[in-house]
């Protein structure tokens, strides 16, 4: 007995660290960057995807799963006791999530909102008379070349006037950095009751949460990936994916819905009209009973 019990390893135990880290932080930092950068090159210049544009962008997702599986498993295999925490983890992405709510859509059209009262006034819409008498010069940009400059790019060798974008910016970026606080604090106003009391799901954040628990055994670090179903699902996931994106580059190749259109029930009851997403279907699978029925019951209220 004595010897089965000194043929049973230990588990490691590794050194408590904290959650904010140098180096979480600095993982964190670089996902926001990669976010900031990445979301506003794919949507205005390779005009491709909305990397940033969704409740939980692919963008964030991305990186966290190379920090998260990939990187995780390189440190574990070259020095155990050093691999990233859950916690750290977590910081990384709670950092990339908040970061992708400003850069790309929303920052793209309060910069572009700042240029454009002087860049498309027209004798037809008679903005110079109608617009801009109301305007004021600190909320816009009142440099006519600065404007242009910015939807049309600059000249060769001009440098960025800085000074006509200087005090606007800042204004505008005065009232994001207040919103951004105010959305901060409600959220940590209701974090007690929605998370401790009510104990809401929160489904989307099921898959960053498990990416970032370890699994002692098996090749990869985040458990439900050494499961063999989950790489079925996967496949079934990615496939019309990639497949499309070969119609997106080729117009002529054949692509794969994303829905199978409208479905109308009753349709002289009042109808019912529905549509089937198997992506919302994948994602209610994690939401509670009661917030889907009441999704139900009210869409019925809606429609009647």
């Amino acid at each position: 007995m004595a010897e089965v019990q000194q043929s049973i390893a230990e588990p490691e135990i590794r050194p408590f660290r904290h959650a904010i880290t140098a180096r979480s932080i600095a993982l964190g930092t670089l996902c926001v960057t990669f976010m900031a950068w990445g979301g506003h090159y794919t949507r205005h210049i390779g005009h491709t995807t909305k990397m940033a544009q969704d409740h939980l962008p692919w963008g964030v997702m991305v990186p966290f799963f190379i920090i998260a599986v990939i990187l995780n498993k390189v440190i574990q295999a070259i020095r155990p006791r050093a691999m990233l925490t859950r916690a750290e983890l977590l910081v990384i992405f709670a950092m990339a999530l908040i970061g992708s709510a400003l850069p790309s859509y929303f920052m793209a059209h309060m910069i572009a909102n700042i240029g454009a009262p002087y860049y498309f006034p027209s004798s037809e819409n008679g903005w110079a008379t109608e617009l801009h008498p109301y305007l004021v010069d600190w909320a816009v940009v009142t440099d006519v070349m600065a404007a242009k400059w910015f939807y049309e790019g600059l000249p060769r060798g001009a440098s960025i006037p800085w000074g006509a974008w200087l005090i606007p910016l800042t204004w505008r970026l005065s009232l994001v950095g207040a919103v951004a606080c105010f959305c901060y604090c409600m959220v940590a106003i209701f974090r007690k009751q929605w998370v401790e009391n009510e104990r809401l799901s929160f489904p989307l954040m099921k898959l960053p949460m498990n990416m970032a628990d370890e699994e002692p055994r098996g090749f990869f670090t985040a458990g439900f990936m050494n499961q063999p179903v989950f790489w079925i699902g996967f496949a079934f996931a990615i496939f019309p994916i990639m497949w499309n994106m070969i119609g997106y580059f080729t117009p002529i190749f054949p692509t794969i819905p994303r829905d199978f259109g409208l479905i109308q029930l009753g349709r002289d009851f009042p109808s019912i009209e529905t549509r089937f997403y198997p992506l919302i279907i994948g994602a209610s699978y994690f939401v509670e009973l009661e917030v889907s029925g009441s999704i139900i019951i009210y869409f019925l209220f809606l429609t009647f």
